[in-house]
């Protein structure tokens, strides 16, 4: 009788789930799409085809940032940082043109989706700002007033439009002189008055860290604390600042525009997308003013340009015929009058070829008064040629476009470098982040110079707060035993560039003792790296092992003088029922001799008490045959071998066969298993479990007795059940005890030993046995075999 049970698992089939993720996607309110890896637009739903008045056709071939944005170049910057810094998420405010030409405000927030490091696309969320009307009337206000003024004094309207409109100080617009290391201050607006043309130096400065990094730059507050030494700052009692770059088109830092403030900026996404929308324009005009002034004014100087300049120079003529200088000639490895044949769509890459288009009809149309892009051209051999690219158009003294003029700047060799330093970044990003510890930058002398914080570091580090131990000296925070050696390791490591090893134990911030371990490995001849780990776990579990050992030591002389004693007690079990066998014999065969002599002779007393002898004799050597079996179970010589299990419970049943006639017993089973172990004690297992259940049955009930077998990972689980007397719960331990018994012998016949027996064959085999039974309602006894014995001897 067997039944089988199989969980049925509910899925959802793949194309439900992309209908109700395409539901979900549509039916948003909110503009949301996906772009690719080159950020191609790949999908996006109806309420982006709305808001930016394009369809599915449309936007296939766009990348996202050439939207109807006003700020592309930082749109297409903050992607590139997505994917090449691994970013996970991006979050900005920015403005585009709508189909009424009027501008609106967006927030942005991309996130992008990586396989292992690499940009595999993001989703886009789009939600318009509604809380933005009157930064947007600033904005206006700005933009009209700009809008009003010529090149010459853009920058004075700039400065004092965002002093005047948006409440703050000082404002300036400055230009690099990278050979003095110094700004000069085109214009400047400090407490209601300008200031031009001053000259102060980069050093000590917050805009030095604007002209190195070539971005933005932002300190809420405290920035006099950052640059205590600044008495400029001081004498203005300036707290807050916010600076950005102005680059070239060569993408070199030419200058800045910086905001300062006595108080933290009021509206600072305001401020950021104010300094990024005109940070263009700017960069600009102080490039044709830098040009202007250096000399570049006729036609002499410019042809001279036009020639030995170091980078590319197309112009373009009415005829879109290319009249290209040396370098651009050998950059592409064409002569000047291979050029002259061609057209500067035949020589840019396909791939940029419509977006090539499209941004020069913005300078036709006069949308633009300078193309700056980064495109790719096809090589006369048909490799690949990346170049910055700015693009700007010439006009005659009536204002009709003359011709077009390229400056064509290779970045090439830039490119590769930037991938293989951008792998490298990610290389030694990932190397620093997968050392779970504290590690900190410290000169020579033992002072902190910088710290590198994992997400993952040691928790229960003995520092509250590394960022203030910057600046401090080892001897300051470490007690003087552990502080004089980790100087002498530092030094050490700095002369036999081998990495040093420093363990001591400290009282962390809360007082309590931990364990560190400190390694400290020489970066340059002034400074070395240390890699601080809380080793106080490690310590704990090495004491831990200590102890386990030295207690499993015990134990294990325990456990030895057991198993003496157990080899003593079964040996002692075999040899006393092997000695008991005789003298059970004699009585039993002299018993036999008197019953047959004085049978007639005997009265009833004498005949009972016969009987008596006869019967103890009986049950005394059924006692004596239970423990040789018993004590022969452990027999290490067993042979094992495939023992087919329906085979051995065919045998049983056929030895049973009187006993299960007389109580009409029915014992089922099916499909048992094939199993290596030894015949002999299967036998002994089953009809150890089967005599149980037909021997302890109900007097009304005829005895079921049902047996079956599931397949687990490792072993077989057996069960033999029955519908006979049950076995109290208080009593499901102790059964399996040796000569217990839970009934007398004029009720249930049995020495006790039949249990004990199947307890120990099934842990031979490394198996467990136990008993499930409910008083009065039957019994089943389960047990396991292990699969995994082979052939040979148990």
């Amino acid at each position: 009788m067997n039944t089988s049970y199989k969980a049925k698992k509910s899925v959802i089939s793949e194309s439900n789930y992309n209908n109700y993720f395409d539901k979900c996607f549509q039916s948003s309110s909110h503009p949301k799409l996906f772009i690719d890896p080159d950020f191609y637009i790949v999908k996006a739903n109806e309420a982006f085809s709305s808001i930016f008045n394009i369809n599915e056709s449309s936007y296939k071939d766009l990348q996202f940032f050439e939207l109807n944005f006003n700020n592309k170049s930082d749109i297409e910057y903050r992607l590139n940082e997505l994917k090449n810094n691994n970013n996970s998420e991006i979050d900005f405010t920015t403005s585009f043109q709508n189909k009424n030409d009027k501008k609106i405000y967006v927030n942005i927030k991309i996130l992008g989706f990586y396989k292992n490091t690499d940009f595999m696309g993001a989703i886009i969320f789009i939600d318009q700002v509604s809380n933005f009307t009157v930064n947007e009337n600033m904005l206006s206000a700005i933009a009209s007033c700009m809008s009003l003024v010529d090149n010459e004094s853009i920058f004075d309207t700039f400065v004092s439009t965002i002093a005047s409109l948006a409440g703050i100080p000082f404002v300036g617009i400055g230009e690099l002189h990278k050979k003095d290391n110094a700004i000069t201050l085109k214009s400047f607006w400090a407490n209601d008055d300008f200031l031009k043309n001053v000259i102060y130096p980069l050093e000590n400065s917050p805009c030095i860290e604007v002209m190195e990094t070539k971005g933005m730059v932002y300190y809420e507050k405290g920035i006099q604390e950052k640059y205590c030494t600044n008495q400029t700052l001081a004498d203005w009692n300036i707290d807050s600042f916010l600076g950005i770059g102005l680059k070239d088109a060569n993408n070199n830092v030419i200058g800045h525009i910086i905001f300062m403030d006595v108080k933290p900026f009021e509206n600072i996404e305001l401020l950021k997308s104010i300094i990024m929308l005109y940070q263009e324009r700017i960069a600009r005009k102080l490039e044709a003013d830098i040009r202007e002034r250096t000399g570049l004014k006729n036609e002499l100087q410019l042809s001279h340009l036009f020639e030995h300049c170091p980078v590319g120079m197309v112009i373009d003529d009415e005829d879109n015929t290319i009249i290209a200088n040396p370098k651009f000639c050998k950059m592409l490895g064409y002569t000047y009058d291979e050029l002259r044949k061609l057209k500067s769509t035949d020589i840019t890459h396909p791939d940029d070829l419509k977006r090539h288009i499209r941004e020069n009809k913005k300078l036709v149309d006069k949308q633009l008064d300078v193309l700056e892009i980064e495109k790719r051209y096809v090589h006369k051999s048909g490799a690949t040629i990346w170049a910055n690219v700015s693009v700007a158009p010439l006009y005659s003294k009536n204002g009709t476009k003359k011709n077009t003029i390229v400056i064509v700047n290779d970045i090439t060799e830039r490119k590769k470098a930037a991938e293989t330093l951008m792998h490298n970044q990610a290389f030694q990003k990932a190397i620093i982040n997968a050392i779970p510890d504290l590690k900190f930058r410290v000169n020579k002398h033992g002072e902190f110079i910088d710290y590198y914080y994992s997400a993952s570091a040691t928790k229960n580090i003995m520092f509250s707060s590394p960022i203030s131990l910057l600046g401090k000296n080892i001897s300051e925070i470490l007690p003087n035993e552990v502080a004089n050696k980790a100087l002498h390791l530092i030094k050490k490591a700095i002369d036999t560039k081998l990495v040093q090893q420093l363990e001591h134990d400290i009282k962390n911030v809360e007082g309590e003792i931990q364990y560190f371990e400190a390694r400290i490995n020489m970066i340059s001849n002034n400074e070395v790296l240390i890699v601080v780990r809380n080793i106080s776990e490690a310590k704990i579990a090495q004491q831990n092992i200590k102890n386990t050992v030295q207690e499993l030591d015990t134990k294990n002389k325990q456990l030895q003088k057991y198993i003496d004693s157990n080899l003593q007690l079964e040996n002692f079990a075999h040899i006393a029922s092997h000695d008991l066998k005789e003298p059970l014999r004699t009585i039993g065969n002299f018993s036999q001799i008197l019953a047959k002599r004085l049978g007639n002779d005997l009265d009833g007393a004498n005949k009972e008490y016969l009987e008596f002898i006869l019967s103890g004799v009986k049950n005394m050597n059924r006692l004596v045959d239970d423990l040789l079996t018993y004590s022969s179970v452990n027999n290490n010589k067993d042979q094992v071998e495939e023992v087919d299990l329906n085979d051995t419970t065919y045998l049983v049943l056929n030895i049973m066969d009187g006993s299960i006639n007389e109580n009409n017993a029915v014992v089922h089973f099916d499909n048992l298993p094939t199993i290596m172990a030894n015949k002999t004690k299967m036998k002994q297992l089953f009809q150890n479990l089967i005599s149980n259940a037909v021997k302890y049955r109900k007097k009304e009930i005829d005895p079921i007795v049902n047996i079956s077998a599931i397949e687990n990972e490792d072993c077989w689980e057996f069960a033999v059940s029955d519908n006979g007397i049950g076995v109290q719960e208080e009593f499901h331990d102790k059964i399996f005890q040796l000569f217990k018994k839970l009934h007398n012998k004029s009720e249930y016949e049995g020495t006790g030993i039949g249990l004990a027996l199947c307890k120990k064959i099934v842990e031979q085999y490394n198996g467990e046995i136990w008993v499930k039974s409910e008083y009065g309602k039957g019994t089943t006894f389960y047990f396991t075999m292990c699969k995994d014995l082979v052939k040979g001897h148990l």
